[in-house]
């Protein structure tokens, strides 16, 4: 029922079925996995302790959850919190937290778009929730591949359930991509 779709042989590269895969179309939460490869490429202290911020909320859509404002958490964290729970403000904290801010945040995001060949990819801001975060389905699998390529991001986001320590306190999450631990399913990323 996807407008836009691709299916690829991981061993081949051999596309088995593609729907309208060239054009672009919002790209959601999966705008996560590019925000964690700049993140990992920036490679910061990922021990560092980042407090959320009121500016890490979403003022698109005003969504709720996610790690609240005032809670102070590891870097490490808040990019497991961003792959498996899709948590906003975490993935807004990371890209806030870039060296030099979020402007170098978005240059090193197009730097990043450009290295990888997305020609129809445009990513606005960190989380997914813009709209204006789009790419086609054929971008999206360099997306996947370039994510691959980052043991941190393969073992995240192939965990299903998560136990994090936020502020001190146990925070348990389950991965928002239901295929995830299901039987039957061997999810690499």
């Amino acid at each position: 029922g996807s407008a836009h779709a691709i299916v690829v042989d991981e061993a081949t590269g051999e596309v088995l079925l593609q729907k309208d895969a060239l054009t672009a179309a919002p790209m959601a939460s999966l705008t996560k996995l590019m925000t964690a490869m700049v993140v990992l490429d920036a490679r910061q202290d990922p021990d560092e302790e980042l407090r959320i911020e009121a500016a890490d909320q979403d003022h698109l859509k005003r969504t709720r959850g996610g790690v609240p404002v005032g809670a102070v958490v590891a870097r490490r964290t808040l990019l497991e919190l961003s792959l498996i729970a899709s948590d906003n403000h975490a993935a807004a904290a990371l890209a806030r937290n870039h060296p030099g801010g979020e402007p170098a945040f978005r240059a090193a995001m197009r730097r990043k778009i450009e290295d990888l060949g997305l020609d129809s990819t445009l990513i606005e801001e960190p989380t997914g929730l813009s709209p204006g975060n789009r790419a086609s389905a054929q971008d999206m699998v360099k997306v996947l591949r370039a994510s691959a390529g980052y043991p941190a991001i393969a073992q995240i986001t192939s965990r299903h359930r998560h136990v994090a320590q936020v502020d001190g306190r146990r925070w348990a999450v389950r991965n928002t991509n239901r295929l995830v631990g299901m039987p039957g399913w061997n999810i690499l990323l």
